[in-house]
Order: structure tokens, then C-alpha cells, then sequence
């Protein structure tokens, strides 16, 4: 089987109330950067879900020699770190060069003891619990997953 390559990523943190949807940037060394706008949705509004995931995922850009260096982007602060604080889990959700897409739960990695890492704790991915969608994958499959992982018990 071929690698595959990511196309678009895209971060949702789900907090009691609803959903922010975040673009992710690919930067030079690999890493990805969450980017204004973020897309905030009520965790009832389906159709906002459908929405915001579809403007995000357009945004979200990987990394190439054609990618222009002086593009203005902002990077999101996840509202001064609230959002990252308070959210109950983050899925990152990527859409491959097969339209395939993959949605992985993450939860939070407890503080650790450690001083150096006090203050941050940090998300890990949870083993098994990832759901893949085969290719062809419509932005209201995606929103559809989105609200059933939103909805499981923690």
C-alpha cells in the first residue's frame, strides 16, 4: 500500500457548549500551526458544523516550494489558551491525496510533576479509537462523525 499524503488539517476542540473549528498550516519544518479564522459552532448547529468544517478544511494548506512565504497569517491562541484549557477533547482530522479521511480522538495528557512541563499539559492521541472514512468523503459524513464523537461519554 501506498503512503498516503495529507492534503488538508483540520482541528475541532469540543467544550460543553459547542465546537471551534480550526484551519491548520503546514510550516516550513513540518509542524502544523492552528490559524485564524477559527469557526465557533453551537454543538446543536449541524449545518454550522457542516459549514465551518468546509471553510476550514479550504484554508488548511500543506507545505510546498510553491508556498509563498509573505502570505499574511495570523496564529490562533485558542483565545488566550481558554479553548485548550476547557475543551473536553480535540479531534484532528485530515483528508488524504486518496479522499480518504481520517479522524483521530484525542484526549488530554494529565500535568506532569515535572517542572519542566508544569503549566502545559498537552493532548495525545487515543489509541483505537480513530475512525476512517473511505474515499468518496462528504464534508456532512465528516460533520455527522464530528457530532457522534462529540456526543460519547467520557
Amino acid at each position: 500500500m501506498a503512503k498516503r499524503t495529507v492534503q488538508h488539517l483540520i482541528q475541532i476542540y469540543v467544550l460543553g457548549r459547542g465546537f471551534y473549528v480550526a484551519s491548520m498550516l503546514q510550516q516550513p519544518n513540518v509542524t502544523w500551526l492552528a490559524i485564524e479564522p477559527v469557526y465557533k459552532v453551537s454543538i446543536h448547529d449541524f449545518d454550522g458544523l457542516i459549514k465551518a468544517v468546509k471553510k476550514a478544511k479550504l484554508q488548511s494548506r500543506t507545505f510546498s516550494a510553491n508556498t509563498s512565504q509573505d502570505e499574511e497569517t495570523i496564529a490562533w491562541d485558542g483565545e488566550g489558551g481558554k479553548v485548550w484549557e476547557t475543551a473536553t477533547l480535540l479531534l484532528s482530522i485530515r483528508w488524504y491525496d486518496d479522499s480518504s479521511v481520517l479522524i483521530a480522538p484525542q484526549d488530554r495528557i494529565p500535568p506532569s510533576d515535572d517542572p519542566e512541563f508544569a503549566g502545559g499539559s498537552g493532548w495525545r492521541r487515543i489509541k483505537g479509537a480513530e475512525k476512517e472514512l473511505p474515499a468518496p468523503v462528504s464534508d456532512e459524513a465528516v460533520a455527522q462523525e464530528i457530532m457522534q464523537f462529540a456526543q460519547k461519554p467520557e
